[in-house]
């Protein structure tokens, strides 16, 4: 008999192998291990999907981002379009303007160099006068321009300080009715309790020049243009008015429009810019007009300026309005 066949495995080493063997086959053993296993692949599965939405919100707000990008370079080409088919109206507009003026002074400094000595004294006279006006005209436009480029700009904040009211409305009348005037009667009345009012000079001579240019454009020589100044409550009100062509009913929406010229207004030199000028120059003051006319029977603005308490003048007397005709 062969004696490896008859080799015993001690005891102790055979009862620990039978419990190896027994533990290995115990009922809860692997699905322990299996327990285990579905835990870990729930928390990898968590985690990339946590990734995952990461991801998915960064792509959305790239989106965004490039939505946004795309809109405001839309919104710039087509601001860019638009100014430029505004800048070559303008230039096409002014081109044109400034043809007669220029034409005049070629004009008038020809005659005057060549034939000074065959001139009579008034003929020298007319010339200058001449030249006067189209160098006048020249300003006028070259202004409007200026002003026109400066429409919805960012305004720089200035420091303001008191301004005679009175004084302002006086001097700019005055100027307005010397080189605009062509015989019209030019009623200016400025209640005497305007006193003074922090604002910003140019920006209310820039309303009250184009506005009281306008009247006197408008009006024939026998024709009246007035200006009325007064205080009401907080408010600077003041009213041009005059008895010129007026303003069809049907152009009153428009005639704010930059370029926009009224159906009536041919034969009257300008750039329509004037009014587009005067409610920008508004705006920025919080301020309002408001126009009353019609077609053949003369045209009333009526301007509201916020400006907040007045000074009152020193010769105010006893709180009574007082008017000043000139």
């Amino acid at each position: 008999m062969d004696a490896s066949k008859n080799t015993e495995i001690p005891a102790p080493e055979l009862r620990q192998l039978a419990e190896q063997k027994a533990a290995a086959h115990q009922p809860g053993a692997e699905s322990f291990t299996g327990e285990i296993d579905a835990k870990r692949l729930l928390h990898e599965l968590q985690v990339h999907q946590i990734e995952l939405e990461m991801q998915n919100e960064e792509l959305r707000r790239t989106k965004e981002v490039l939505r946004t990008s795309e809109e405001q370079l839309r919104e710039t080409l087509e601001a860019a379009e638009s100014a430029n088919i505004k800048m070559t109206r303008l230039l096409k507009v002014v081109a044109h303007e400034f043809r007669t003026p220029l034409g005049l002074l070629t004009f008038c400094t020809d005659l005057l160099n060549s034939h000074w000595d065959r001139l009579t004294i008034e003929k020298r006279t007319a010339l200058n006068e001449h030249i006067q006006s189209a160098a006048y005209q020249l300003t006028n436009l070259i202004s409007s321009v200026i002003s026109f480029n400066k429409l919805g700009e960012d305004y720089p904040d200035r420091l303001t300080q008191p301004e005679d009211i009175g004084e302002i409305c006086r001097t700019i009348a005055a100027e307005i009715e010397t080189v605009r005037g062509n015989g019209q009667t030019f009623l200016v009345t400025i209640a005497a309790d305007c006193g003074t009012a922090f604002l910003d000079k140019a920006l209310f001579r820039r309303i009250l020049e184009n506005l009281l240019t306008n009247a006197f454009r408008f009006t024939p020589s026998d024709g009246t243009v007035s200006l009325c100044v007064r205080r009401e409550e907080k408010q600077l009100c003041m009213e041009i008015s005059d008895t010129g062509v007026g303003i069809p009913e049907e152009d009153h929406l428009l005639i704010f429009d930059a370029f926009f010229r009224g159906r009536n207004a041919i034969g009257h030199r300008g750039l329509g810019l004037g009014l587009s000028i005067v409610q920008d120059a508004l705006s920025r003051f919080g301020g309002k007009i408001t126009v009353n006319s019609k077609n053949g029977a003369g045209t009333t603005f009526r301007v509201e300026i916020p400006v907040g308490d007045f000074g009152q003048n020193k010769t105010q007397n006893s709180g009574e309005r007082q008017c000043t005709q000139f």
